[in-house]
């Protein structure tokens, strides 16, 4: 059955409708929601990266997604009975208003970057070791 494309969703929509889409289409043995209905699971990677990624991503690579899921912060569920499943207090079936509130975590800058003053320092400290090496070779010769 063919089935819409929603890439350009962002990240938590995505899933959200995986997940109805596998409920409405008999393919929960492939991803689902979890018994508690806090989260999901992709029963199948194979099969979900062949026939339900496509719709939704333009990589088809299981990491790739994983990944994303991360950033939007989704916690791998590392063991109990829900092993292996996601987990994300905003994600329930059946509450896609929730969803606004998943947001993407902020990229950390590396310390100083955000400083132009230590930017500045930098600079300066660079130019300083590179004119004390011209300095020596100019000497040597």
């Amino acid at each position: 059955k063919q089935q819409k494309s929603y890439r350009s969703l962002c990240l938590p929509y995505k899933v959200y409708q995986m997940l109805e889409d596998a409920e409405r289409n008999d393919q929960e043995s492939i991803i689902s929601y979890l018994p508690n209905d806090q989260g999901f699971r992709v029963h199948d990677p194979e099969i979900f990266t062949q026939d339900i990624m496509p719709h939704f991503f333009s990589s088809d690579k299981l990491s790739t997604f994983y990944r994303q899921l991360n950033l939007y912060g989704f916690k791998r569920i590392g063991q109990g009975p829900y092993t292996g499943g996601f987990y994300h207090p905003q994600l329930k079936r059946n509450q896609k208003q929730l969803l606004v509130n998943i947001k993407r975590k902020k990229q950390s800058v590396p310390q100083g970057d955000s400083n132009p003053k230590s930017n500045r320092n930098a600079v300066l400290k660079a130019m300083s070791v590179v004119e004390r090496n011209r300095h020596l070779l100019q000497t040597k010769n």
